[in-house]
C-alpha cells in the first residue's frame, strides 16, 4: 500500500529560491512524496494546501435543512464573482463495476468525475462507524486541528518569503493530540447551536492512514487502482470532521482520488483557468494556491449586472458513502462536510510537476552582477528577463488568460498577462490588508527615465559586454521555458507561468518588491 512518507521538503528547493530557508532533510527525487515535490516545484508550495480539504461549507439548503449562517473570518469577504455561475449537479457520475479499471482513463480525460460502484465499494472500511474507529485506534489522535470557528484555512505556509509582510486571516491550532474517544464524541456535538453555546472549539482530523494503525491495511484494500497514476510517489490519508466545518478554496499539484466512507461531503470545483476570477494568492505569499475570493458567501448575495456574467463554471457534487471523486491537478476545490464525515484519499504525483520542475531548475541569467547594481538596474533586469521570457511563450500562444482574447501581438499579450498577474493575485491582497508591502523602500525605478529602452541602454553601457551575455543567456532560458511550457496541459499552463514569473522577478528584485515591480511594469512601461 502506498505510504504517507515524511513531510519535510527536500532542501534542494532552497537552491531554486531567492530567499534562504531552513534546510530540511535531503532526499533523492525518487524518494519525494507529492508534497515534497510540490514544495520544490512551487517555491515551497504549501505542503498542507489540500490537508485543509477535509471539509468546507456554503450557506445553502442541504439535504432538507439549512446550513447555519455563521460569519466567515476569512477576508476579503467578497462573494463569488459575477462571472461565475453555479452549475447544479454538473460533475459527471459514472457507474463502474468493482473490478473495472478506471484510474488511468480518468487521468487521461483530466476532468473531475464521480465513480460509483468502483473498487472502493469492496473495502471493509465501507462498514466503518465512529464507535468502531474509537475501539480500533490505539492511543490518541496526533493530527487534530482546532479553531474557534468552523473555518480551517486558508493554509498559511510560514516558509514563504513574503511571510514578514503577510497577515493570516484565520489562524488555527494544528497537530494537537486528543484521546480518540474524546475526539469521536466531539464530532457528534450539534455544531449549529450547542457548540457555540458551550464555548467549545471546532475540530477535525487529517493525517496518514497508517497512523491509525496497521489494521487499516486490510480495511482499505484493494488500493492498487488508485495508485496507478504514480505508485512510487504517493500518499494515503484519512479525514474526519463534524458537520459544517469549512475548508477554503485552493488547488493542489497532485492526482487526487477521494473516497467517501461515512456521511456526505459537498465539493465545488473550478478549472485551473479560473485563477484570475478566483484571485489565487501570489506565488511568494504564505497563502499561495489558496483563493482570495470567499466562496462561503452565498451567490445570491452577489449582485451582478447582465453584462458581467461570463462562462466560468463552478461544478458541484455531493459525495455519498461509497462514492469516489477524481480531482485533476491544479483544479480548484472548495469542500464542505454535510454530516459527520470520514473520508480516505490517495494522492499521486503528476507528470506536469516534473515538467514544471524543469522550468524552475533553469539557471537564472545575470546573477553575478546583482551585488553591484542599484534598485533601478535590478528592476530593469527583472523586466527584460520577464518580457523576453513571456514574449517567447506568448508567440506560441501559451500565455492567454481566461478573460483574454488572444491577439497576434506578443507584446500585447505579455502586458495583459502581467496586468492580470498583478490585478488578480497582488492587488486584492494589498487592498484587503493581507499583504503589506514596504512602500518606503521602493521608489518606482521603472517610472523614471526614458522608458524601458532608455533604461536598457543605460544598463548596457554600465555592464558592457556582460549585458550582451545576459541577453544571450535570456534567449536560452526563454527557449527552455517555452519548451517546458509546451509540455504542460493547456488548462494549467498560465498558473505555472504566473508562478515562474514571480519566482524569476524575485531573483532580481527582493521578493517584497515583486508586487511593486508588477505595478510599475503595468503602469509605467
Amino acid at each position: 500500500m502506498g505510504k504517507h512518507r515524511a513531510k519535510n521538503a527536500a532542501n534542494r528547493a532552497a537552491a531554486l529560491t531567492a530567499t534562504s530557508a531552513t534546510a530540511n532533510a535531503t532526499k533523492k527525487p525518487g524518494d519525494w512524496t507529492p508534497k515534497d515535490r510540490w514544495h520544490v516545484v512551487a517555491y515551497f508550495v504549501p505542503a498542507m494546501a489540500v490537508v485543509i480539504a477535509v471539509v468546507a461549507v456554503q450557506d445553502f439548503w442541504l439535504g432538507g435543512y439549512q446550513m447555519p449562517v455563521l460569519d466567515s473570518p476569512i477576508r476579503p469577504a467578497s462573494g463569488p464573482p459575477c462571472n461565475f455561475y453555479l452549475a447544479q449537479n454538473s460533475v459527471p457520475l459514472t457507474d463502474v463495476s468493482p473490478n473495472e479499471p478506471f484510474a488511468l482513463s480518468a487521468v487521461e480525460r483530466a476532468q473531475p468525475v464521480v465513480l460509483r460502484s468502483s473498487t472502493v465499494t469492496r473495502w471493509k472500511a465501507q462498514n466503518w462507524t465512529l464507535d468502531h474507529l474509537a475501539k480500533k485506534i490505539v492511543g490518541p489522535l496526533r493530527n487534530v486541528y482546532e479553531n474557534n470557528n468552523r473555518w480551517f484555512g486558508p493554509y498559511f505556509d510560514s516558509r514563504k518569503p513574503l511571510l514578514p509582510h503577510a497577515k493570516h486571516p484565520n489562524p488555527y491550532r494544528t497537530n494537537l493530540s486528543l484521546p480518540t474517544q474524546k475526539f469521536m464524541a466531539r464530532l457528534t456535538v450539534n455544531h449549529s447551536g450547542e457548540l457555540a453555546a458551550s464555548g467549545r472549539k471546532w475540530i477535525y482530523y487529517s493525517g496518514p492512514l497508517e497512523e491509525l494503525g496497521k489494521w487499516t491495511d486490510s480495511d482499505v484494500t484493494p488500493l492498487n487502482e488508485l495508485l496507478l497514476p504514480n505508485p512510487s510517489v504517493s500518499s494515503v490519508n484519512v479525514w474526519m470532521g463534524p458537520p459544517h466545518v469549512v475548508a477554503h478554496c485552493h488547488y493542489d499539484g497532485y492526482h487526487n482520488f477521494y473516497a467517501q466512507l461515512i456521511g456526505r461531503k459537498r465539493f465545488w470545483l473550478a478549472p485551473p483557468t479560473a485563477w484570475p476570477e478566483l484571485q489565487s494568492a501570489p506565488f511568494l505569499h504564505p497563502m499561495h494556491a489558496q483563493c482570495q475570493v470567499n466562496l462561503s458567501i452565498p451567490a445570491s448575495e452577489t449582485v451582478c449586472s447582465e453584462d458581467e456574467v461570463d462562462n466560468v463554471e463552478l461544478l458541484e457534487v455531493i459525495l455519498q458513502p461509497g462514492d469516489l471523486l477524481y480531482i485533476p491537478p491544479l483544479w480548484f476545490h472548495h469542500v464542505e462536510s454535510v454530516d459527520v464525515s470520514v473520508s480516505v484519499n490517495v494522492w499521486t504525483d503528476s507528470d506536469q510537476s516534473e515538467v514544471a520542475l524543469k522550468m524552475f531548475e533553469q539557471p537564472v541569467p545575470g546573477q553575478d552582477h546583482l551585488p553591484s547594481l542599484n534598485s533601478q538596474q535590478r528592476a530593469v533586469m527583472a523586466t527584460v528577463a520577464a518580457q523576453s521570457l513571456l514574449s517567447a511563450v506568448c508567440r506560441l500562444g501559451y500565455c492567454t488568460v481566461s478573460a483574454d482574447k488572444a491577439t497576434t501581438a506578443a507584446e500585447s499579450n505579455v502586458h495583459r498577462f502581467l496586468q492580470t498577474l498583478r490585478s488578480a493575485r497582488y492587488q486584492p491582497m494589498i487592498d484587503s490588508g493581507l499583504l503589506r508591502l514596504p512602500e518606503s523602500a521602493w521608489e518606482s525605478p521603472l517610472c523614471h527615465g526614458s522608458g524601458l529602452s532608455g533604461l536598457q541602454l543605460d544598463l548596457s553601457a554600465l555592464l558592457g559586454s556582460a549585458f550582451d551575455r545576459f541577453r544571450g543567456e535570456l534567449e536560452q532560458l526563454s527557449g527552455s521555458v517555452s519548451h517546458a511550457a509546451g509540455g504542460l496541459p493547456a488548462e494549467t499552463r498560465t498558473i505555472w507561468l504566473g508562478n515562474y514569473v514571480e519566482f524569476l522577478a524575485a531573483q532580481y528584485v527582493e521578493a517584497e518588491h515583486v508586487g511593486h515591480w508588477l505595478h510599475d511594469v503595468v503602469k509605467c512601461l
